[in-house]
């Protein structure tokens, strides 16, 4: 670099020089990132996303009713072994949102599976397809004796996909809860938000309804065999709440969560954003470019000696 004879120091002005005797090569590898970062700008899948603002539905009340009722009698159920608690957490919920289970439940009902992995999908067969270049699956299935059939995504598969298209945030400060789906189509997207919601509420209260009538079931068999009048009445209690929760869940259709701010069909793409891509690629051709200028300088003034 320039002054190197005189010094070991290298100056701000040794680096500009350096810079400016090598302008058309960093100007060429600057132009290349900013070309690259076009072509991912405007070749990358746009994605459009879809919220929902959800609020817990909370038990209005409910809870506070059955332990006026009960008066002190909740530690004696609690000796018995009999749970008196009838609400979900909100966190408890999200991971139900969350899980395999009902993630798979979701996706087969109404060709949703097959929009999701359309890479896999052939609409004029109706059959799934390996993705292309995938040798071992088509092997894999030639093997089995299915005639290299592609049985379409695993288990997993499916999991880790909708995991990349569902996002949930919960704010503790509120206690609000935001559903967001991403998809390439902006109706999909939105009608997928809030389907999952409606869904999500059919599934709680579905499986609460069914574990209420087996603790009723229970509860008059514990009845019938007692005969202590104190534990009679925690039953009797307990057997209300049973039933408060099959009324509940019944007659409300947002179960667990309210719906605050309905998904709509955005109008905009939320990605690929486009100028952050530029931008970045670009930032990159310039960091590129100048540690590419100063190794070429370096083995230049190597081989000079």
């Amino acid at each position: 670099m320039h002054g190197a004879a005189n010094s070991n120091d290298v100056t701000i002005v040794d680096l500009y020089l350096t810079l400016r005797e090598n302008f058309f090569f960093l100007s060429f590898v600057i132009v290349f990132f900013m070309v690259l970062g076009l072509v991912v700008a405007f070749t990358s899948d746009v994605k459009y996303k879809s919220s929902v603002l959800l609020a817990p539905s909370g038990d209005e009340g409910g809870q506070s009713k059955i332990a006026s009722l009960m008066g002190g009698l909740g530690s004696l159920a609690s000796i018995a072994g009999i749970n008196t608690g009838t609400g979900m957490s909100v966190e408890k919920t999200i991971a139900i949102l969350k899980s395999r289970q009902f993630t798979h439940e979701f996706l087969a009902q109404n060709d949703r599976l097959h929009f999701l992995f359309r890479d896999m999908w052939d609409e004029k067969s109706m059959e799934w397809k390996a993705p292309e270049g995938n040798v071992f699956s088509s092997l894999k299935s030639f093997v089995k004796g299915d005639g290299g059939r592609f049985e379409g995504p695993t288990y997993e598969q499916t999991y880790n996909r909708f995991n990349e298209v569902r996002a949930v945030g919960f704010d503790n400060t509120s206690g609000l809860v935001t559903l967001s789906i991403e998809l390439s189509d902006p109706s999909y997207a939105q009608i997928w938000a809030n389907e999952l919601v409606a869904q999500l509420n059919r599934h709680v209260r579905k499986k609460d309804i069914e574990e209420a009538e087996r603790g009723i079931k229970y509860l008059e068999s514990q009845i019938a065999s007692n005969s202590l009048v104190e534990m009679k009445k925690i039953l009797y209690a307990l057997m209300e709440s049973k039933v408060q929760t099959i009324m509940l869940a019944t007659v409300r259709d947002e179960y667990v969560f309210k719906i605050v701010d309905p998904a709509v069909k955005p109008e905009a793409p939320s990605a690929p954003r486009r100028t952050v891509i530029l931008v970045g690629f670009t930032i990159a051709g310039v960091i590129i470019g100048i540690f590419l200028v100063l190794i070429r300088q370096m083995v230049l003034l190597v081989r000079k000696g």
